[in-house]
């Protein structure tokens, strides 16, 4: 008889813990995606100088980038890892303190609630905004760059144009496309292979987030406070058990959670898949095609990588918008905290 390694029960779906697969934790994913992706930027940055090829200068500028996104990337989410032992060290030292009051208690854990809350979307925004910036002035350059190779060579015959070296092109954007399905399968096996939230889904207005947990409890408090006066103590616990259940009822599981921080390390991977593929197309039409010559294939790739670029960076873009309201929904729920506070105070000297 084996214990399921999802619910715990005997037997309940023929799983065991001891042959589930384990998955990859986003270190993991963030370290493996910025050994791979710096190594093989390096390498293909010279092989394009070589090819004098746009889309592979492009993408190996554009792979940097995503290296450069990782190592944020991952300091951010060791960050966020220290931040929630932290915060689950001094929940554990205020639950052991016998000289504080239950709402005293669960005041000052709303509040570490909110400050823990903020600090992890900081570290949610900073490295995204940081990669989208630089990507945009990479899509830039490359673009402009393109284009204006495209319009010269409708004025100029084709023995005036640059020869890429299509062969370099084709080989080293296939081998990238290998490096980008392996980042892929990687997070496939952290149940992300279709890519992370980017915003909570649910209904807005719906109170099982943790802003709307915290300003809930901090009102019934304040509330029952002014009515029952002297007996206080005694419904404390009834809305500490009440409020503890709400959030736990509100808790989503890891793999549902927002992770803007991780959305912006898959975003880089996917869109290097795509960058691969079209250079790829390029070269073989290139090759197949006479009609077509190399630099204008090279340079019609660089486009589309430029455009698949921006495309990829849409949900991103959506995300930081969002994670940015929640950081001033915070600001305005840390102020109504401190005028409830306040109140509480007042009430307790007025009895």
């Amino acid at each position: 008889m084996s214990h399921c390694s999802r619910c715990g029960v005997i037997c309940c779906c023929g799983r065991s813990t001891d042959t589930e697969r384990k998955k990859p934790s986003n270190e993991t994913l963030l370290c493996i995606a910025f050994a791979s992706f710096i190594g093989f930027a390096t390498v293909q940055t010279v092989v394009a100088l070589l090819a004098k090829s746009q889309a592979m200068i492009g993408d190996s500028a554009a792979m940097a980038v995503d290296a450069l996104a990782y190592g944020f990337n991952l300091l951010a989410e060791r960050e966020k890892h220290v931040d929630d032992l932290e915060a689950e060290l001094s929940a554990a030292t205020m639950e052991g303190d016998t000289n504080i009051t239950p709402l005293e208690l669960e005041s000052a854990k709303a509040e570490k609630r909110l400050r823990h809350r903020r600090r992890q979307l900081q570290l949610e925004l900073v490295p995204p905004l940081i990669s989208v910036s630089v990507l945009l002035i990479v899509v830039g350059y490359v673009l402009n760059d393109a284009i204006r190779t495209l319009v010269l060579d409708v004025n100029r015959s084709e023995t005036e144009q640059s020869r890429p070296n299509i062969i370099l092109m084709m080989t080293f954007s296939t081998l990238n496309l290998l490096v980008d399905v392996m980042n892929v399968m990687c997070f496939a096996r952290a149940n992300h292979l279709t890519g992370y939230n980017t915003v909570e889904k649910q209904p807005i207005g719906e109170c099982n987030n943790e802003i709307d947990d915290n300003e809930r409890l901090i009102e019934r408090y304040a509330t029952h406070f002014e009515i029952q006066g002297g007996n206080e103590r005694k419904a404390e616990s009834s809305h500490i058990n009440t409020s503890s259940e709400d959030v736990m009822s509100g808790e989503q599981g890891e793999d549902e959670r927002v992770n803007l921080n991780m959305c912006s390390a898959y975003t880089h991977v996917f869109a290097d898949t795509l960058r691969s593929i079209s250079v790829v197309i390029a070269a073989m039409v290139a090759l197949t095609v006479d009609s077509v010559s190399p630099e204008v294939a090279d340079s019609t790739a660089a486009v589309i990588v430029s455009v698949i670029i921006f495309m990829s960076i849409l949900p991103l873009l959506r995300g930081i918008a969002h994670t940015w309201g929640e950081l001033q929904s915070i600001s305005r729920e840390e102020l109504n905290a401190r005028d409830n506070d306040a109140k509480l105070e007042l009430g307790g000297i007025m009895s």
